[in-house]
């Protein structure tokens, strides 16, 4: 009885740290608690407190999610593991919308192009709908697990996402039908713009689900922002020493212009915030450029945090004047974050032929980084891979 109160007044000490410091400084202390703890109950409870604690001294530890897995296998009433988990459930959602990116359509294109779109749309609509309703029933299920009493903001949050998903699918319903129609009207004889009407109503609609979605997302990142600096979470990062002093000593002199800036000093030449990140595969491109992109946005030279991916697919068209419009569009959507190009160098193949637009890519790419209307208003991040190089970090000029 006696062990029992100590073990109660021991929690009840590390659960008030918790809330105090962010984090239990004698976490040694705690590691063994849970080692020679039998109850499963307790155990449980243990291991939550340390399962926070780490995540107070870094976001994201690995470590974290495994203990809270298995809080919830010893205990399956631990509303605090339970919660944690569902958090992260929803939190893996984030890109399901993302396949709902749609090609350029004009009225002036002529049959055949406009019979190619239709069908993309269509391919598109069918690939999103065949996974949609699990993904509805997985918010719903979580939403389920959550009482509204226990966790207002995490109920609220993900009843949110349920309904607009619900409204997704609803809206590419109605898009397919408009797809199949418009394509069945450019087939026959007579093509009426009732028909592209109704396809433009329908984007429209699904666009504005797409960014309230984000949204969602990017208020739970922005809090994360706040919780530990991008530049922290990069130092925290094992290896790739070279890369992290190349970023360091880039964001000391980002800070250093802005700060003269303020002062009223002028700047002959913007410092160009476009990057090429070289390295094999896996060895943290992508994370890098991530993490450039909060490193930007914390340090004011860009408004937003958001990373715009794309690839060659979503770039090059498949006849004249498709290309351009693909990437002004994907350039349009960056405006005030990073835009991700991943494998670029895919744009560019040996021996393209004039009905490969890869160098047209590349060419409009380049104009809208450097013209008026865009020039400096987003930043552009490559990635590279190339066999047996160790990762390198190079400004280029854009």
């Amino acid at each position: 009885m006696t062990q029992q109160i100590n073990v109660n007044a021991q929690f009840k000490k590390w659960e008030n740290e918790l809330n105090e410091k962010g984090f239990i400084k004698d976490e040694n202390k705690l590691i063994n608690a849970i080692r020679i703890e039998t109850n499963h109950v307790i155990l449980s409870q243990l291991l939550v407190l340390a399962a926070h604690s780490r995540l107070g001294r870094k976001k994201g530890d690995s470590l974290a999610q495994v203990w809270m897995e298995n809080a919830l296998q010893l205990n399956p009433s631990n509303i605090k593991a339970k919660e944690f988990l569902l958090h992260g459930d929803w939190k893996k959602k984030q890109d399901i919308l993302g396949i709902l990116t749609f090609p350029s359509i004009r009225e002036t294109d002529n049959r055949t192009a406009k019979k190619k779109i239709a069908e993309q749309y269509i391919e598109i609509c069918q690939t999103f709908l065949r996974d949609a309703d699990d993904h509805l029933q997985d918010l719903t299920a979580i939403s389920d697990q959550v009482s509204p009493p226990v966790n207002k903001d995490l109920y609220a949050q993900n009843k949110k996402l349920a309904d607009l998903l619900a409204s997704a699918i609803e809206t590419t319903v109605n898009l397919l039908k408009a797809a199949e129609e418009y394509e069945q009207s450019i087939i026959g004889v007579f093509h009426t713009s009732t028909y592209y009407e109704d396809l433009k109503t329908q984007l429209s609609i699904l666009e504005k689900i797409k960014l309230e979605w984000q949204q969602l997302f990017q208020k739970e990142e922005a809090q994360e922002l706040n919780f530990e600096n991008a530049l922290d979470q990069l130092n925290d990062m094992i290896g790739m020493e070279l890369v992290k002093k190349r970023v360091n000593d880039f964001y000391r002199f980002l800070k250093y212009q802005k700060q003269r800036k303020e002062l009223g000093f002028q700047i002959k030449d913007e410092l160009s915030l476009n990057m090429i990140l070289m390295g094999n595969p896996g060895t943290g491109k992508t994370t890098i450029a991530r993490l450039l992109a909060k490193i930007y946005h914390e340090l004011g030279v860009l408004p937003r945090a958001e990373v715009v991916e794309a690839d060659r697919s979503k770039l090059v068209g498949a006849f004249v004047g498709q290309t351009e419009e693909n990437v002004r569009a994907i350039v349009e959507r960056s405006i005030g974050g990073v835009l991700f190009i991943d494998e670029a160098y895919s744009l560019k193949r040996e021996g393209q032929t004039g009905n490969d637009y890869g160098q047209t890519a590349i060419d409009t790419l380049v104009s809208l980084m450097t013209g008026k209307e865009f020039g400096g208003k987003f930043a552009c991040i490559m990635p590279v891979t190339r066999k047996k190089c160790a990762p390198l970090l190079m400004p280029i000029q854009g």
